[in-house]
């Protein structure tokens, strides 16, 4: 039987030549086979050594991997006194080891630095509340909701999720605490402007008082010169009335003179008659201008009388008035220390809110490292409703943020650092 050939031909273009070449079928197989067969022993050798290799590199890698699920664990459950020291395989693992445990001890940092802010906010709020007390002694209610401390999972996974979960919670409180802050500094300044107008307005009512007593004063004056005019008037008409009586008798003399002189007498004795007559009507005019002048004595000395009474009242309502503006002063001091004591909590909640983005930094890098890190969460969600006075929303708010840090405090001190 005669063997088949294959035949292959191709042209080269340059040297416009054919080239062919031929070779038995059996042959090429033959080749084919043998290559494929060295070929598979070959490979059947690499796996089983490859798995051999992979056997001890997977056994010398998941012992670390190990400790570092259970230092994981212990650091899920909040204890960040863990330090993983004990693994030294000079690879990616020791390295991963070294920077779990650079975040976890920069979150511990970060946790006390926040719990010493913490603690701060809670006596600036205590020392906020005892200002707020002098100002308005009005009760005022809080409503305020605590959700508890969610279940532990199987996990590593979830753990991490469960720890950004609870600081995604805990950066809400504390947005919430900046919130009541701004709140509480919004409420001092409306109390503030509105304290300043009334002061203002208070100094224009004295002023006013002022000018009023010194108007009431020279009206006095006036009344009192009238008083003394009016007696020199009537010590003036008692003179006249005593010249006019005393005239009336020698004008009487003289006609008893003329009448014993007869004829001689007659043109002086007409003179005495016409004295005489014009003395009556003096003392008449005299009588009647002394009736005008008693009628006004009488209303000036009630007038008098008025203007005493006023002037008494006008001093008790000066006196009102200062005690008044004193008040107002002293007031004003206090709302200064709760403005500068606001202040001071802004600049805390300031502190606690970069603290908290320094949080939120490490665990993200935790979680993204690992994605093992785990946490205890407890929501803090706190409502607080605004009364009608400025006074309660200042001492609502106070009382809201010292709640808020101490529910915060509780959050941090779960961690065991």
């Amino acid at each position: 039987m005669e063997k088949k050939k294959i035949a292959l031909t191709t042209v080269i273009p340059e040297l416009g030549w054919h080239v062919y070449s031929t070779g038995y079928v059996d042959d090429i197989k033959n080749t084919i086979s043998e290559a494929f067969n060295s070929t598979r022993i070959i490979g059947i050798i690499i796996l089983i050594i490859a798995l051999i290799i992979m056997y001890f590199v997977s056994k010398k890698l998941t012992e670390p991997i190990k400790k570092l699920t259970r230092s994981m664990e212990d650091i899920s459950k909040g204890d960040l006194s863990i330090r993983i020291n004990d693994i030294s395989t000079k690879d990616e693992i020791e390295e991963l080891a070294h920077q779990i445990n650079k975040t976890v001890e920069s979150l511990g940092s970060i946790l006390k630095d926040i719990d010493k802010s913490i603690i701060t906010v809670n006596e600036q709020s205590q020392n906020l509340s005892a200002v707020n007390e002098e100002v308005s002694a009005s009760n005022h209610e809080i409503t305020q909701a605590m959700s508890g401390i969610s279940q532990k999972t199987y996990n590593v996974a979830q753990q991490a999720q469960e720890t950004e979960s609870q600081t995604k919670d805990l950066e809400e409180a504390i947005n919430s605490l900046e919130n009541n802050n701004k709140l509480m500094i919004n409420a001092n300044n409306e109390v503030v402007t509105s304290l300043n107008e009334s002061n203002e307005k208070i100094g224009v009512l004295i002023d006013s008082k002022k000018e009023s007593i010194e108007s009431f004063n020279e009206l006095k004056e006036t009344i009192e010169k009238l008083f003394s005019g009016i007696n020199n008037i009537s010590n003036f008409l008692g003179i006249i009335k005593n010249i006019a009586e005393q005239t009336n008798l020698l004008s009487l003399n003289a006609a008893i003179e003329a009448a014993r002189a007869g004829e001689a007498g007659r043109g002086f004795a007409v003179i005495s008659d016409e004295i005489r007559s014009l003395s009556n009507e003096t003392q008449k005019a005299t009588d009647n201008i002394g009736s005008i002048i008693q009628s006004i004595d009488l209303l000036v000395n009630n007038t008098r009388n008025t203007l005493i009474t006023t002037e008494k009242m006008s001093d008790e309502e000066k006196k009102n008035f200062e005690l008044m503006e004193d008040a107002f002063s002293k007031m004003h001091g206090v709302l200064n220390k709760m403005v500068e004591t606001t202040k001071e909590i802004g600049n805390d909640v300031n502190i606690v809110n970069d603290k908290k983005e320094k949080v939120l930094t490490a665990i993200s890098e935790v979680a993204s490292s690992t994605e093992q890190i785990a946490a205890i969460t407890e929501e803090v969600n706190a409502s607080v409703t605004e009364q009608e006075a400025t006074f309660s929303i200042v001492n609502k708010s106070a009382e809201e943020l010292q709640y808020m840090a101490e529910d915060v405090k509780k959050n941090i001190d779960v961690f065991k650092l």
